[in-house]
């Protein structure tokens, strides 16, 4: 400090500092063995610099350094000791801080290249799975999937986000695909207030995203989606700020899924007979999973994850490099494009999400129906708001839309007869 020089006792130091390059002070498994956390603040450093990892470090990590007697056994002891010896909260603080850095791309690659992705995003216990899986493989770059999702899903995504961001470059890898998004569309993605928690938001979604179609028992024998599991017990982070935000986005890209505009409404489902595309889009869109404002949830992320896993079949990987299917992907693309102008130009975004212009009172008193009935009704009232937003005045639309309710439960829609009955009433409880 007195002579104001920099001291390198490594003699590494400032040159690595130069060449951006990040390594141990002493050999790696000297440096990890101490302290295992330093093998995940190895991969936060080179994401969040843009360095290279040491060839002695990816070495160690991999099981492949010549110079070591039993390589692959000094690799799994490390990872052992990672998963062992650091705290699940130290997990969720260095991912997220991956995850919400400049280039959380590079910092799953790390992860997987490295070998500790399946480390890091602990699966839950194979007993409480409901699917059956490799737990050593499933998320390792040995999965039985023809690509590792996760991976080639962060690639797209973060072409999506730096184009949102800075323009489309036409030398990004999928520079022709991204030029068939609609520039609002990717706009919204960056620019909207809740922009930065939705980007974080997807980004854990495409991390789990091996555990996508997996459910575990929680509890007393409770279903849950296996990738919340991962993020409450194996993270350890907050149910409200994490788990809950995306498990919706799980659910919300699943229903978003191929979003064909002829499908809407669905004629073969009794409860959409009285509906149109405008107000069954609008009821989808309202579904708390699609937009949840509480969530920090909103369309666009929504919409841009069930594209990102709708295309997740038409990757594949050619001499080790991650390739998608140009033809097929441009048309899955327009399919979402074309829903997404549709939905801009009917105004459904925030028309979906107004209150109902009846209430539960004035619904229960109109069709003298029982309680428990009227949330199974209210959808109707939204639709019909959405399908006569020109119907006059706010008094002059509750009369329409009571007198449409009364004739289309009169005529035995809604809800059906067989349901209609009240509930019988609870017996009380012997003392």
């Amino acid at each position: 400090m007195h002579t104001r020089e920099v001291e390198d006792w490594t003699k590494h130091g400032v040159p690595d500092l130069q060449q951006g390059i990040v390594r141990t002070p002493l050999p790696p498994v000297a440096t990890f063995t101490d302290d295992p956390l330093r093998i995940l603040r190895c991969v936060r450093f080179a994401s969040r610099f843009g360095y290279a990892v040491h060839p002695e470090i990816a070495a160690c990590l991999q099981g492949t350094d010549p110079n070591a007697a039993d390589a692959p056994g000094v690799a799994a002891q490390l990872r052992s000791a990672l998963g062992q010896k650091v705290s699940r909260e130290r997990f969720g603080i260095e991912v997220d801080k991956m995850l919400q850095g400049p280039d959380p791309l590079r910092a799953l690659q790390l992860l997987a290249n490295l070998g500790i992705y399946n480390v890091v995003f602990d699966p839950p216990p194979p007993a409480q799975l409901v699917a059956t899986y490799d737990r050593q493989t499933v998320l390792g770059p040995a999965s039985p999937q023809p690509v590792h999702p996760a991976l080639a899903t962060a690639v797209l995504l973060h072409e999506v986000v730096q184009t949102a961001k800075h323009g489309l470059d036409g030398h990004a890898k999928h520079a022709e695909l991204l030029s068939r998004l609609p520039r609002d569309w990717l706009e919204a993605l960056v620019q909207r207030p809740e922009a930065a928690a939705s980007q974080r938001y997807l980004w854990y979604g495409v991390a789990l995203l091996p555990l996508r179609h997996m459910a575990c028992t929680v509890g007393k024998k409770q279903l849950e989606w296996a990738g919340a599991y991962t993020i409450a017990n194996g993270l350890k982070l907050g149910r409200r700020e994490w788990k809950e935000p995306v498990a919706h986005l799980i659910e919300g890209g699943d229903l978003l899924s191929n979003p064909r505009l002829e499908r809407f409404p669905d004629r073969s489902d009794p409860s959409q007979a009285l509906l149109t595309p405008l107000s069954a889009v609008g009821l989808l869109l309202r579904n708390p999973s699609v937009t949840n404002p509480t969530l920090s949830l909103s369309l666009p992320a929504t919409l841009l994850y069930a594209l990102l896993t709708d295309l997740l079949p038409l990757w594949k990987e050619e001499d080790g490099v991650l390739v998608l299917e140009s033809g097929a992907a441009a048309q899955v693309i327009d399919t979402y494009s074309a829903f997404w102008r549709t939905v801009q130009s009917w105004q459904l975004e925030q028309r979906s999400l107004d209150k109902p212009i009846l209430d539960g009172g004035s619904v229960r008193e109109a069709l003298q129906c029982a309680p428990p009935l009227i949330s199974r009704v209210l959808p109707h009232v939204v639709a019909w708001q959405l399908d006569h937003a020109s119907a006059g005045s706010t008094d002059e639309q509750r009369k329409q839309c009571r007198a449409w309710l009364v004739e289309a439960w009169n005529a035995g829609h809604l809800v059906p007869e067989a349901e209609r009955k009240a509930p019988e009433p609870k017996k009380p409880r012997r003392k």
